[in-house]
């Protein structure tokens, strides 16, 4: 099986299926994909179950992610996941989405079925759920800050804070503008409360380091929703300076090694988790989705860990 697949290599599917001797009808979509751990547990919890399709990589640069979908349609794939940059875009190009998708406005997960392609948010579920399994808390008890809320994958993050009406919702994101939109959206969960001030459940703050110092003195959960730490020359998000013992550090990036934000928050002594158990539990609920039955989580791990440590 190839690392990647392309745009251009939809054209002619079925080749690609018989180079591989099986039919290839899932994927993962993004730009650039290479560094996707997916095909390893999908195939992992395929085989378990004992199907004969696989999953692969695709890679579709933005100007091409209409023209990708569409091959896949032609090309009878069940589905696919969606990550960056594609999420909000990948939503314009669904045919029905659930509610949650629709108020975040960003699908990770799509469907296709009867010649429709139907859009699915499994971020959002999946964080909460990580959140509770790693740190032993729910996010109805925690202060949490989330960075890069104007992203897709933050956006699910943040729906799913307001959802479950945690105790404080802090939103950063380098425009501005976009954290104070989503935060007047989500203020409705939390009663209609005033949006921003020192005491406001809901808040959208800038990026700079001073105003961030003072937020963090009273929050429990920082959350990056960010790319920072895809490459190995990223910097932290957040300075070492700004992290304390105290905090829960959720990197929705994961690396074979840790990432920089992750490594941060072990030099000062704070709890943290990289983006590799919602990779999992993200792709599990896709699973379901597609398959309409219970996904093999402990296999999809197992796999996972198998590979990081090889």
């Amino acid at each position: 099986m190839r690392d990647v697949y392309t745009t251009d290599d939809l054209t002619n599917w079925q080749a690609c299926c018989d180079e591989e001797g099986a039919p290839l009808k899932l994927a993962v979509l993004g730009f650039p994909i290479t560094h996707s751990l997916s095909p390893v547990f999908q195939n992992a919890a395929l085989t378990h179950l004992g199907r004969s399709e696989r999953y692969v990589r695709v890679e579709a640069a933005p100007e091409r992610l209409a023209e990708t979908v569409s091959a896949m349609i032609a090309a009878r794939f069940i589905g696919a996941n969606v990550t960056i940059p594609h999420k909000q875009t990948a939503l314009t190009l669904c045919d029905a989405a659930e509610p949650l998708a629709q108020r975040i406005g960003a699908v990770n997960t799509l469907q296709f079925r009867d010649g429709e392609t139907l859009g699915f948010n499994t971020d959002a579920p999946a964080f909460a759920r990580v959140v509770r399994d790693e740190f032993g808390v729910d996010l109805r008890d925690l202060r949490v800050l989330i960075l890069g809320a104007g992203g897709g994958a933050g956006m699910a993050f943040a729906h799913q804070c307001a959802s479950e009406l945690c105790e404080r919702l802090v939103l950063v994101n380098r425009s501005t503008q976009k954290a104070q939109a989503l935060a007047k959206q989500l203020a409705p969960f939390f009663g209609g409360a005033k949006v921003d001030g020192p005491s406001a459940r809901i808040a959208a703050r800038q990026w700079a380091e001073q105003i961030l110092r003072e937020e963090l003195e009273t929050i429990d959960l920082i959350v990056n929703a960010t790319p920072l730490g895809l490459r190995r020359t990223d910097p932290s998000p957040l300075p070492d300076s700004l992290i304390s013992p105290h905090h829960l550090v959720f990197d929705s990036v994961y690396s074979k090694n840790r990432t920089p934000l992750t490594e941060a928050a072990r030099r000062v002594g704070a709890r943290s988790v990289d983006g590799l158990p919602l990779l999992v539990e993200q792709g599990a609920l896709a699973f379901e989705i597609w398959f309409d039955a219970e996904a093999p989580r402990q296999v999809m791990r197992e796999a996972l860990r198998f590979i990081i440590a090889a």
